[in-house]
């Protein structure tokens, strides 16, 4: 059968690219249409089978698994660039 999922962008490249090859090596019946937006859909009314969000962004009324550990966001910037338009606060 087909499965259709709706994924964050980062979660379709950090998440699902690296385990796809296995997943369709053990599963060749299966097509899998990944679709990687950042985009908030309502997954079931858009008619997939499942999505892949950040924890803060799934509605209460579904069901939710963690796939990850934290994932750490950082700011880099040159010294150049902070000299130039300062450090930021936030």
């Amino acid at each position: 059968g087909r499965i259709r999922i709706n994924a964050a962008v980062e979660a379709a490249n950090l998440l699902l690219a690296p385990v796809m090859p296995a997943i369709m090596d053990r599963y060749p019946d299966i097509e899998i249409d990944i679709v990687a937006s950042n985009r908030m859909v309502d997954v079931t009314d858009a008619g997939f089978d499942a999505g892949i969000r950040y924890g803060g962004t799934v509605p209460e009324d579904m069901v939710a698994r963690r796939l990850s550990a934290d994932i750490r966001w950082v700011i880099a910037a040159s010294p150049d660039y902070l000299e130039r338009y300062g450090t930021p606060e936030h």
